[in-house]
């Protein structure tokens, strides 16, 4: 498994610890970090020590930047999920559609399991529209953590099948 997904305007690699700076001011920023269920606010260069494990090995692909150029706009991730973000002045231009679909081939290519997961919190109608866009289906409505918060929110859990990726 390779640790760079290139599409036509980004590159999807492992983060770097110079990237902490770009990272901690996309972050930082409250309308970004609302909608996040794990990413606390205000988000501080400590905490991008969680994109490393203990020896200081980039924990890819569950935890990824997105960039433009040499540019870090924002970060992407894959595991039992897909999560993402993008600082605020890359938003409505279509590059969180475009870094979940490179993702999402990425799993599919290099996983066996049939069945992704995903979700956003309710209200955050642009992940949705993401979500959407890359074939994901809501499969049920509830409450999930919200660290920026500080509580639970309601929350939308989305799933996509190799299936239903294949035939899109």
């Amino acid at each position: 498994m390779g640790q760079l997904i290139e599409t036509p305007r980004l590159r999807i690699r492992p983060y770097r610890l110079g990237d902490a700076a770009a990272v901690v001011q996309g972050l930082n920023n409250w309308e970004v970090a609302r909608w996040l269920g794990r990413v606390p606010h205000p988000y501080e260069r400590e905490d991008f020590a969680i994109f490393f494990d203990a020896d200081g090995l980039q924990k890819w692909p569950a935890r990824a930047a997105i960039c433009r150029g040499v540019e870090v706009i924002g970060g992407i991730g894959i595991g039992e999920h897909l999560g993402y973000w993008l600082a605020q002045p890359y938003w409505g231009q279509g590059y969180a559609t475009e870094a979940a679909r490179a993702m999402v081939q990425y799993y599919f290519d290099n996983h066996a399991k049939d069945t992704l997961g995903s979700g956003y919190f309710a209200g955050n109608l642009a992940s949705a529209r993401v979500l959407e866009k890359c074939g994901f289906r809501e499969v049920r409505r509830g409450m999930n953590d919200s660290r920026s918060n500080r509580c639970a929110m309601p929350h939308v859990w989305m799933e996509l099948t190799r299936a239903e990726w294949e035939g899109a």
